[in-house]
């Protein structure tokens, strides 16, 4: 599941884990952290503070429909792709804890500047350098490590 669980729905998502989930076993999803994003973010057109969510609007190849538009402050409606939810602590926990599970460990993910300037993902790296000068690389996600409760 590692990168996935920011883009799915994620109540179905923790009943198939449970379900298939040994008592003994363990999941391990990465998160967004919503305060990380709202602190660094808060200005950026392509986050919703509202909903907490993250549009990416780089269509990803060739013959590939959108999920839908956003609209931008001049007005202009920008396709999006991908949507990845982001997520206050408190509010992971009460969702993960409502699924049946607890976190037993968080540690977050910081990736190497150069790393992130080679990634697909640095289209943007420019508005992202004060933010990898900051913590010394670019903040993904949050590894978390669940059990079943």
């Amino acid at each position: 599941m590692i990168n996935a669980f920011q883009d799915v729905d994620p109540h179905a998502a923790l009943k198939t884990f449970r379900r298939i989930i040994s008592p003994q076993g363990l999941v391990r999803i990465n998160v967004i952290s919503r305060e990380l994003r709202e602190e660094n973010l808060s200005r950026d057109e392509d986050f919703d503070r509202e909903t907490g969510c993250f549009h990416l609007t780089r269509c990803p190849s060739e013959n590939v429909e959108p999920l839908g538009f956003i609209e931008r402050a001049n007005g202009k409606r920008v396709p999006y792709y991908r949507r990845l939810r982001s997520y206050y602590r408190p509010d992971l926990e009460r969702l993960l804890r409502d699924g049946g599970f607890e976190i037993i460990s968080a540690q977050s993910i910081i990736l190497p500047r150069d790393i992130w300037i080679r990634s697909s993902a640095s289209d943007k790296a420019r508005r992202w350098e004060d933010i990898i000068k900051k913590y010394g690389g670019y903040p993904g996600s949050v590894d978390t490590i669940l059990r079943p409760i």
